[in-house]
C-alpha cells in the first residue's frame, strides 16, 4: 500500500513522528519532498519503534509518501509544524 499527501506549511522548520507498534513482517518508507519533488528526509522502519521523531529544517515540505510493503503493525506519522 503507498499513500501520497500534500502538506500546507509556511514554515521551512518542522518535525516528523514515527511510531510501529505490533510489528509482525513487512517494512515502511517514508520520504518527505519539497517543492521541486526533491527527497530531502527517508525514514526506514522494520521492527517496533515506540518514538522515532525528528526535526527537519531548511526548506519547506510540499508531500509526504507512505510506503508500505506486507506491513502489519499499527503505524502512526505525524508531520507537524515545529515551534
Amino acid at each position: 500500500m503507498n499513500l501520497s499527501a500534500l502538506t500546507s506549511f509556511n514554515t521551512t522548520l518542522a518535525r516528523i513522528s514515527v511510531t510501529l507498534i505490533d510489528h509482525e513482517v513487512g517494512y515502511v518508507n517514508i520520504s518527505v519532498k519539497d517543492f521541486n519533488e526533491v527527497e530531502r528526509f527517508r525514514y526506514f522502519v522494520d521492527e517496533d519503534v515506540s518514538l522515532f521523531t525528528e526535526v527537519i529544517g531548511g526548506y519547506l515540505p510540499n508531500s509526504i509518501d507512505i510506503r508500505m510493503q506486507e506491513l502489519s503493525g499499527k503505524l502512526r506519522v505525524q508531520l507537524s509544524r515545529a515551534f
